[in-house]
């Protein structure tokens, strides 16, 4: 089995060698013995790592204009309705100093903070200057480095969090499943 930890600043203090070479040997413990899981229906908790790895390609998939645009994103025609649960926003901010901060784009645009989803409710996308003026909108300055063929794109990614621990919430779980990664 193997561990996967990682953990990034914009300030070298604020990182524990460490801790993450604890959670990384405690992932891999955990994966000496597994089990055998049955087909069925279960509550799945995702770590912040899982998270992370969906939500990037969420971000590719729907979160941006040209998904919208083409019709492949499931925002299309959702914008305005109630499509997550209550505690769920998630919103994009370029500015933060939860994320690797990065101010403007590709192109040189300021980035501006997008909310994705306010308390479950499809709120808006990101774009980068081509996509906001096939939309009659403004760049929210989210443009990959050309010549990526895929753009705009959220970088900045945060999800309001809840009160709950990790432990809080999986002691909550009868019969469910913990996904440390997806890979």
């Amino acid at each position: 089995s193997s561990g996967y930890s990682i953990k990034t600043s914009t300030n070298v203090d604020d990182i524990s060698v460490n801790s993450v070479i604890e959670e990384s040997i405690g992932i891999a413990e955990m994966g000496k013995n597994p089990i055998a899981v049955e087909p069925g229906k279960y509550e799945v908790i995702l770590s912040p790592y899982a998270f992370a790895e969906f939500i990037s390609s969420l971000s590719y998939l729907a979160l941006n204009a040209r998904a919208v645009e083409e019709g492949t994103s499931f925002l299309a025609g959702n914008f305005g309705k109630k499509i997550l649960g209550d505690n769920i926003t998630i919103y994009d901010d370029g500015l933060s100093p939860e994320t690797i901060p990065m101010p403007f784009d590709f192109e040189g645009v300021s980035k501006k903070k997008v909310v994705f989803f306010e308390n479950g409710v499809a709120k808006d996308v990101v774009y980068d200057t081509l996509t906001a003026y096939k939309n009659g909108k403004e760049s929210t300055g989210h443009s990959l480095p050309q010549p990526s063929s895929f753009s705009p794109y959220p970088m900045n990614i945060i999800m309001k969090g809840g009160d709950l621990s990790k432990d809080e919430i999986i002691s909550h779980v009868e019969h469910g499943l913990y996904v440390h990664r997806f890979w």
